[in-house]
């Protein structure tokens, strides 16, 4: 009966028959107590269980294995490592179990670096116990939660060496570390060597896709386990919706919203969550509210987050500030919110705002968590926090940093004040960003490894603006592959489920980038190609055109050079964009001749500079990639707000770049022509963008192309 109890939805009942056949004068054995437990475990109900633990002591049980080990997983379930690990330490013997459950406490309560200790220590000849299947699994979950990529390697090859290698759920979590460490190949790897993929493995697979900027291959993904025979489920929607989020496609994404329906399921909060996600990151934030207080499902806290989120980044204040009503009206409302409007509201220089959120803070007593970023040298991992001084090395790693700042600097790198969120001046404002925590962890890294070693920083809060463009930088300078992430507690919920997702994949430190240009050309350019000029009607006069789209993706553009046609067998096929031709004529309106369509100038575009992206995107993603950019960046608007117009005067290159950068976060690349007199003309602006055409980034370096101090804006 007690075990019967235990297992239904009334479990507390079993803790109540428990006591009813005490006080009849039965004496329980480990079996009726181990059952009470699992009934406490399923109440949480940390008093009971105690109770159990003195009567287990009482009665002589303290040497039943099986027992205490069933006693451990309570306290472990109620947070409560402290007294599992008591536990733990009394037993007469453990067995691989009793590890199993004490990794899993471990992990649980915060310490994965101590779950993740514990695999050398059970193997010692003291204990003598071998790490089984399970127990890989959970060290493998640690290893993606902390980051740790060396030490997942070595449960992979403990895995092959032991004959685990064909396990489903084992490949199953191997694809979702190796994803979650930014290390996809070895992820492909695993995933193409299963013997048998269920729709967990293809979820796992969509999920690693899309969280390292690969969303478009994460869609075919998705299409492609549709053609095996594989049903999706929610948690695959989850993580193609995610793919949609991260690359900017909202038409695609409600697409594949709306089909849900058409396999059975329905939308959840974790998939709402995601097209809010979605249309957040889009700029479409009012639409995004609509869906949050028009769905058919309580909205939680987390998707309100999302959307506060989405307010900072485009500085949304009055939607931000209802959101935050909303999260007061759950009772839900954490330091992270408070955080976040702190940005909103210095972002715009609202400072009294900023004090007034401060007051409120400390009236209630809200603690931020402190920043915390780790990094794995040789299999350990190092934990810095913002000034931080107790690492052996400190003063090794400060030097470091000192160094890398000043070479930083002479590559362009200047701080981006918007991170510190207190009203100071600007020297007070820079040495106050100067040592964060991720800033130190990189420091280290580069310090302690050889040259050309990829660095990895995790971080337990969002990197600030300031530490992501100096981790840019550094990899430019220093020829270091840097990336940043997030631990899996950090992530929505709806992007756990989808084995986890990066925020974005706007690291800047592929070997391929595409740049956005603004292109002018010129009156003695005008016989290039139709397409690509304007004409007065009613004159043969020429005026120069403009375009703004990509201009191509060019692989290894160290050198500031320009390749052309990297791939002369794939010619331009205008069936392959039929279906964007009229997004395209309608965006590109300079582009068509009086007598042409556009086609000849998109020719141009795809042989000449399109053909060096094949490897990410084909003919059609490579110019709907520009589209969506298109709708996200306007620096023809960007610089008549500041009052550059293309009236044939003169500006200066600061202005031009500083309302580029002030507008859009990245720094351009101007390219100049000179006239017959010698004066600079504005030719060419560009923006990098990752490798799949959705995030802008910081470009490592720029097209050559000098520019003097002032610059003519041709009229056109």
């Amino acid at each position: 009966m007690i075990r019967a109890y235990s297992q239904s939805s009334s479990p507390e009942k079993g803790f109540h028959f428990y006591s009813q056949m005490r006080d009849k004068g039965f004496r329980p054995d480990p079996i009726s107590s181990s059952f009470v437990l699992k009934s406490c475990t399923r109440i949480s109900s940390l008093v009971g269980g105690r109770q159990i633990h003195g009567r287990i002591l009482r009665d002589g049980f303290q040497s039943d294995c099986q027992l205490l080990t069933t006693l451990m997983g309570f306290y472990a379930s109620c947070d409560n490592g402290t007294d599992a690990r008591k536990v733990f330490d009394e037993m007469p013997q453990r067995d691989t179990v009793a590890w199993n459950v004490l990794i899993s406490c471990y992990a649980r309560n915060g310490r994965t670096r101590d779950a993740l200790s514990l695999f050398d220590v059970m193997q010692n000849p003291e204990y003598g116990s071998e790490p089984g299947d399970v127990t890989c699994l959970l060290l493998l979950q640690a290893c993606a939660h902390l980051g740790a990529l060396e030490f997942g390697e070595r449960i992979h090859k403990y895995i092959n060496d032991h004959g685990y290698g064909d396990g489903l759920k084992l490949c199953n979590s191997l694809i979702a570390m190796y994803s979650r460490c930014g290390c996809l190949d070895k992820a492909f790897e695993v995933f193409q060597g299963m013997p048998n993929k269920n729709v967990v493995s293809w979820s796992a697979m969509i999920s690693g896709l899309a969280m390292n900027g690969h969303g478009r291959n994460a869609i075919e993904a998705f299409i492609e386990m549709q053609k095996m025979g594989i049903s999706p489920d929610d948690q695959t929607f989850t993580g193609v919706l995610s793919a949609c989020s991260h690359v900017g496609l909202v038409d695609e994404g409600m697409r594949i919203f709306e089909s849900m329906r058409e396999f059975g399921i329905s939308p959840n909060i974790h998939h709402y969550g995601c097209m809010v996600d979605l249309l957040g990151r889009s700029g479409l934030l009012d639409q995004a509210y609509q869906l949050i207080t028009s769905m058919g499902v309580k909205p939680d806290s987390t998707i309100w987050r999302t959307l506060l989120g989405a307010c900072r980044i485009h500085g949304h204040v009055s939607l931000a500030e209802r959101v935050v009503g909303h999260l007061i009206e759950l009772k839900a409302q954490e330091a992270g919110d408070y955080v976040l409007l702190l940005n909103i509201y210095a972002s715009v220089s609202d400072w009294e705002k900023v004090a007034n959120v401060r007051r409120l803070m400390k009236e209630k007593g809200i603690q931020t968590t402190p920043g915390c970023s780790t990094t794995e040298i040789n299999g350990e991992v190092h934990e810095f926090v913002v000034d931080d001084d107790a690492h052996p090395r400190k003063k090794e790693i400060y030097e470091m940093l000192d160094e890398i700042e000043k070479q930083v600097k002479l590559a362009g790198y200047v701080a981006d004040m918007s991170a510190e969120l207190h009203d100071l001046g600007a020297q007070e404002k820079g040495s106050a960003l100067t040592y964060h925590s991720e800033k130190l962890a990189i420091a280290f890294g580069v310090l302690a490894t050889p040259p050309n070693t990829k660095i990895r920083v995790a971080k337990n809060l969002r990197t600030c603006v300031d530490c992501h463009n100096f981790a840019k930088v550094v990899s430019s300078v220093y020829n270091r592959e840097l990336e940043e992430f997030k631990p899996r507690d950090l992530l929505p919920k709806w992007e756990q489920l989808g084995f986890g997702t990066n925020d974005f994949k706007d690291n800047g430190l592929s070997p391929y980038w595409f740049l956005m240009g603004f292109k002018f050309l010129s009156d003695e350019s005008g016989t290039l190609l139709c397409g690509m000029v304007s004409y007065n009607e009613g004159s043969d006069k020429r005026k120069p055109a403009a375009n703004f789209g990509i201009h191509g993706l060019w692989p290894n553009y160290n050198d500031g050079s320009y390749p052309s046609n990297c791939d002369p067998d794939s010619p331009f096929d205008p069936s392959t964009i039929s279906g964007l031709k009229r997004q395209m004529q309608s965006n590109w309106p300079t582009l068509a001749c009086p007598s042409g369509d556009g086609t000849k100038f998109w020719e141009h575009e795809w042989e000449k500079h399109g053909t060096c992206s094949e490897s990410v995107l084909d003919q059609e993603g490579y110019f709907e990639a520009a589209l969506n950019l298109k709708k996200q960046v306007d620096l023809l608007s960007i610089l008549q707000k500041a009052g550059i117009q293309p009236d044939g005067r003169f500006y200066s290159l600061t202005s031009i770049t500083k309302a580029i950068r002030d507008a859009t976060g990245y720094t351009p690349g101007i390219e100049c022509n000179v006239d017959a007199s010698g004066n600079s003309q504005l030719y060419q602006i560009y923006i990098c963008v990752d490798t799949d055409g959705t995030n802008l980034i910081e470009c490592p370096v720029l097209p050559r192309g000098k520019c003097s101090s002032r610059i003519e804006f041709p009229s056109f």
